[in-house]
């Protein structure tokens, strides 16, 4: 009897241990090390699970490239082949290396001016400005109408932006040196006489563009250079001592230095 109830027992052993080791999932790492899982799901770059025998709670991740292989409870497997190469769209960083841009305070100078950037080459964007001028908002400046037109190249020392885990290198973030080339004309009204202005600049300037979420940026510049003024009020008085030429500041024929800054903001796409 007492025999008998030996066996029964160790059949019921055998049975649950049985039983216990069907209900488990196996994941077999890439190091070979296995864990008892129960898996939930398999997305495209990840492996949802518990651990065995825990059936509510905590769901742990790990990512697909970290497993080769995973067997199921019915003994049957599944070997993991994950491409290094591919990258989750979760993961993906546009290169947005294109932006329009107006400066903000232009209009209070009686102007209204827009820019365009594009990458050349990492380091390097090529930049683009033009403007109208003829708005009265500023009364205290004389009415003129003209344009200017703004080119340069922008040379940048990039600023990494780590993001997930990953650095990543903006093509429009940074300081920057811009050699700038400057062509304007416009005519005034000074005391009922229309005068009109050509000037030519080349500047280098100095300045820092901030990237606001991958879609603003934000561009504060200033810089000097030399430059030449022509007007038609006559031979003995071509050049003014000191004028505003809306796109920068002439010192005048006898300094023919000029002075411009300003602030951008833009979109980037």
């Amino acid at each position: 009897m007492k025999l008998t109830h030996l066996y029964f027992f160790f059949f019921i052993f055998i049975a649950l241990v049985s039983n216990k080791a069907k209900g488990q999932d196996i994941l077999v790492r890439t190091n070979n090390d296995s864990i008892r899982v129960k898996i939930v799901q398999i997305t495209l770059d990840k492996i949802r699970y518990r651990y065995y025998g825990i059936k509510s709670g905590t769901v742990m991740e790990i990512p697909k490239n970290q497993v080769k292989q995973i067997i199921y409870e019915n003994g049957s497997s599944l070997t993991i082949i994950y491409n290094l190469f591919e990258v989750n769209p979760d993961l993906m960083i546009k290169d947005h290396s294109k932006a329009w841009k107006v400066d903000l305070f232009a209009p209070l100078f009686n102007h209204f001016t827009i820019g365009y950037e594009q990458k050349i080459k990492l380091g390097m964007n090529l930049e683009i400005k033009g403007s109208y001028i003829g708005w009265r908002l500023n009364k205290t400046i004389d009415p003129t109408q003209g344009f200017f037109v703004k080119a340069g190249m922008k040379f940048l020392k990039n600023t990494d932006t780590i993001r997930k885990g990953l650095k990543y290198t903006h093509p429009m973030k940074g300081t920057y040196v811009k050699p700038e080339v400057i062509v304007g004309r416009y005519t005034t009204i000074e005391l009922g006489r229309k005068i009109n202005f050509s000037n030519v600049s080349l500047n280098c300037l100095f300045g820092r563009q901030y990237i606001l979420g991958n879609v603003i940026s934000l561009d504060f510049f200033g810089g000097a250079g030399v430059a030449y003024q022509y007007n038609s009020r006559g031979p003995s008085d071509r050049a003014d001592d000191f004028s505003y030429c809306f796109s920068h500041l002439f010192l005048g024929g006898k300094l023919p230095i000029s002075l411009t800054g300003g602030f951008m903001i833009g979109v980037v796409y």
